[in-house]
């Protein structure tokens, strides 16, 4: 069963696509260390949810990052 729809919360991160610290190292094949990094001194968006501990990241606007670095280094 869904991580998020076990706890009631499902329709919410499935609507926005968010994804975990996990996903997103393993979508950047990061470290977790690599990501709090980016996170603290590269402006790597990130969202906090209410009345949660962890930080959440919206699929999209990593994506969006993602090609602005290419853009500039190209």
């Amino acid at each position: 069963r869904d991580y998020y729809a076990s706890r009631g919360l499902g329709d919410v991160y499935k609507r926005q696509d968010l994804l975990s610290s996990k996903d997103v190292c393993s979508m950047l094949k990061i470290s977790v260390s690599t990501l709090y990094r980016m996170r603290t001194y590269d402006n790597f968006p990130s969202m906090k949810i209410e009345g949660r501990k962890s930080v959440m990241f919206r699929k999209q606007d990593i994506d969006e990052y993602m090609e602005n670095l290419k853009k500039q280094k190209s």
